[in-house]
């Protein structure tokens, strides 16, 4: 049988760092150094691959809008060459990504699968090779058809990944949403890939949005808000308590309705890492209903800014259910 053919699309991050006088930095071609000394990465029982390096290559903490559609495009442009394609990114902002190529990604009918690490390819005791080869496995699945996070010991859907510890190997997570898969001695499927889309993968079209994300803690004032919201924005996410709680403070609220009134969509999330919002269920919550702001259910705030800032041409700005846990 003729071997998947997969592309490694090297954006940056640690996974392909080395040392320097200054800390860990990307440097051109180190990564393809390392990958070729690599004889596990020539077994039949992974898919035969290339690698393309971006130019130049991102910290991940770098990472702009730019950046999420020129790594789309790139994917759009070479899929009628591979099977399936690995991203390798930085773990700062990777979940954010992710959820933005969710978002751009139509008609994915191949795996699309981002990983990187948090300890180097270089270094003796790594993450970073074992991710490597949990991806391109995941990239060689014919059935996965959407975009996901290989990492440790877990495969995730994109629209519900989140960084969760900055010092752990088990580095992601999705609070509100099964796994896809689990990963140890054997791959253990929360639901078997069945595919569904059959191309050709495309870009939606967007147009793109200024948004801005506000978590809520105890002390910030009106004036503060005001202050933040004087500059020209489309959307505020609001981080907020729990099931969607914040302060019934008049002048917060007073300022957040008239954002409302100059037409700023105003988007409710959790900032507690499990759970959602539901404005309905509180008092404090209602009276933020009533000023204009939306419940976004279980949404990270990874897949609302994606959604917010890729927002639909025809203005819809809704939140598909792909994004929503199940």
């Amino acid at each position: 049988m003729t071997r998947p053919h997969v592309l490694i699309l090297h954006v940056g991050g640690t996974i392909g760092m080395r040392r320097t006088p200054s800390g860990y930095g990307t440097h051109p071609g180190h990564l393809a150094e390392l990958l070729q000394s690599m004889p596990e990465l020539q077994r039949p029982e992974l898919p035969a691959w290339d690698l393309h390096e971006f130019d130049p290559l991102l910290d991940s903490a770098e990472m702009t809008p730019d950046d999420w559609l020129r790594i789309a495009e790139t994917l759009v442009g070479r899929q009628n060459d591979y099977d399936g394609f690995v991203v390798l990114h930085g773990t700062d902002t990777m979940a954010y990504t992710a959820a933005a190529l969710d978002r751009l990604l139509l008609g994915v009918h191949k795996p699309v699968v981002l990983t990187g690490s948090q300890i180097p390819l270089f270094e003796v005791r790594n993450d970073a090779r074992e991710n490597l080869i949990n991806a391109l496995t995941f990239a060689a699945t014919p059935d996965l058809h959407e975009v996901c996070i290989a990492f440790d010991d877990v495969l995730l859907r994109a629209s519900t990944a989140t960084k969760v510890s900055s010092f752990d190997l088990h580095a992601f997570d999705a609070p509100n949403a099964a796994p896809l898969a689990h990963i140890g001695v054997n791959v253990r499927w929360t639901r078997p890939p069945t595919g569904g889309a059959q191309g050709p993968m495309h870009l939606r079209p967007h147009e793109r949005r200024r948004v801005l994300s506000v978590r809520l803690y105890p002390g910030l004032t009106a004036d503060m808000l005001t202050n933040v919201l004087q500059d020209p924005i489309d959307a505020l996410i609001l981080e907020m308590y729990g099931a969607g709680n914040g302060p019934r403070d008049p002048d917060l609220l007073a300022a957040l309705e008239a954002a409302h009134a100059r037409g700023v969509r105003l988007v409710a999330v959790s900032q507690t890492p499990s759970g959602g919002v539901n404005l309905a269920d509180y008092e404090t919550g209602q009276a933020y209903a009533r000023v204009g702001v939306e419940s976004w259910g279980r949404a990270t705030t990874e897949a609302a800014l994606a959604a917010l800032t890729l927002s639909d041409k025809e203005q819809t700005l809704m939140l598909e259910p792909s994004h929503e846990a199940s």
